[in-house]
């Protein structure tokens, strides 16, 4: 992959088994990196090595029902963003990472469930998000104006959005 890492395994908030790569900060900071839907780890390497030759710590892992992670059903982020929280968990374990100065970045479902995360959890001290995805139902009618066709979804993505949040 271009850089040394440690394959590890932790828990998510709500306790399915994830997996990742961590590699040790040089810098001081360390960020976890969130990849899309239908995706894994290995899709934020260009950035991942980018960062890491700059000196970051990172942890790159799979999301719940991706990769080599836990789990048979993705919600579109509204449990994923336990993911987020149990990687946090992780990173505050390992002694090389400096608590204050921990980040994440996502991608697409990724960006969505890191700035969820950054929101409710004020140990992520920086947050980004490259296009994240629409976390309700709202986002899909509203956005970019009415059409027949998203007239003809609202039900759809109303039952969707509504039967998944626990």
């Amino acid at each position: 992959v271009g850089f040394s890492y440690e394959e590890i395994e932790f828990k998510s908030r709500d306790g399915l088994a994830l997996a990742g790569w961590f590699v040790a900060p040089k810098n001081g900071a360390t960020i976890i990196l969130s990849h899309s839907f239908g995706a894994n780890r290995q899709v934020v390497l260009p950035l991942a090595q980018l960062l890491e030759q700059h000196g970051y710590g990172l942890l790159l892992y799979d999301m719940r029902a991706h990769g080599r992670s836990q789990g048979s059903l993705g919600t579109w982020g509204w449990l994923e963003v336990n993911d987020i929280f149990g990687a946090v968990d992780y990173l505050l374990t390992r002694s090389e990472v400096n608590p204050r100065q921990v980040g994440a970045m996502g991608f697409s479902l990724g960006g969505q469930v890191v700035l969820r995360a950054a929101i409710e959890d004020d140990r992520i001290g920086a947050a980004a998000a490259d296009g994240p995805s629409v976390a309700a139902v709202s986002d899909h009618v509203a956005s970019q104006g009415l059409s027949l066709r998203k007239l003809i979804f609202a039900p759809w993505l109303w039952l969707i959005y509504n039967s998944q949040v626990l």
